[in-house]
């Protein structure tokens, strides 16, 4: 333990002036990192506490959002292992979602949304179709054929990409 102390001094002395009083410097970054862990460990505690009832079971209202674009912490998407051969993978979990109206109600000014079903629609014919759609050529008979179960949006925490990088890893 002794070493390692050592080497997390050495750290903190990096982010010091390293001229006259880095003591009192590394003391305070210490005091510091120390308070933050302090207060990870009780924003953790609380955050269990209040996801689970009385009985236990965990709170439903755990499973919403808390704010517009993050997913609840509560859902664990593992994903095993893939071929390299796979460009990507996408958990299965079905855990945590939107309702496409509300979604779209909440961010109705945001311009990265105009239009955004008829696309979403157009992209997924295409996909379903395995075509290339660039000039639109789907009529809106086409796109009423595509429906959303429960009118949901999926979220997943994880997302596994391959590719291969400029050093061929």
């Amino acid at each position: 333990m002794g070493e390692l102390e050592h080497r997390r001094v050495k750290c903190f002395y990096a982010r010091t002036n390293k001229t006259f009083g880095f003591k009192r410097q590394i003391t305070k970054q210490e005091r510091r990192q120390r308070f933050l862990r302090n207060a990870s460990l009780k924003e953790k505690r609380q955050r269990e506490a209040s996801e689970h009832s009385a009985d236990g079971a965990p709170d439903p209202k755990c499973y919403r959002q808390s704010s517009a674009h993050s997913i609840p912490n509560i859902v664990d998407d593992p994903l095993p292992n893939i071929t390299p051969k796979d460009h990507y993978q996408i958990s299965d979990s079905a855990k945590s979602f939107e309702r496409i109206p509300k979604f779209l109600s909440e961010n109705a000014g945001d311009p990265a949304l105009r239009n955004f079903m008829p696309l979403l629609k157009e992209h997924l014919l295409a996909r379903i179709l395995g075509t290339k759609n660039n000039d639109n050529t789907f009529t809106d008979q086409d796109l009423s054929t595509i429906r959303f179960e429960h009118d949901r949006l999926y979220k997943h925490r994880t997302l596994r990409i391959n590719y291969t990088s400029y050093d061929m890893r």
